[in-house]
């Protein structure tokens, strides 16, 4: 009477787009911490080479680390997230020495 069956299809659709925003989501994560990566990355490049772009781009990594993990019960994002940049440009120094 009527009786549909689901293939299960929309819930791969479902799962897709919460995908598709988690993923939205840690971007614009990255984006609004650019300013504090960018930062860091400045105290952190060696003055006779080029390491800034490097350090940024292990900064994201450091913030998308940090998204993964973060409670809201702990304070501030950026309060958060910092010692992961540090930790991301640290160790990128070390191998890279």
């Amino acid at each position: 009477m009527g009786e549909s069956k689901s293939d299960g299809g929309d819930g791969d659709v479902t799962a897709t787009k919460l995908k598709h925003g988690w993923h939205e989501l840690v971007d614009d994560t990255v984006r609004a911490n650019e300013g504090l990566v960018r930062q860091q990355a400045d105290k952190w490049a060696r003055a006779d080479s080029d390491d800034f772009d490097d350090l940024c781009q292990e900064g994201r990594l450091g913030v998308m680390r940090a998204h993964r993990t973060y409670d809201p019960a702990r304070g501030k994002f950026s309060t958060y997230a910092l010692p992961w940049i540090r930790q991301g440009m640290i160790r990128w120094l070390q191998r890279n020495s």
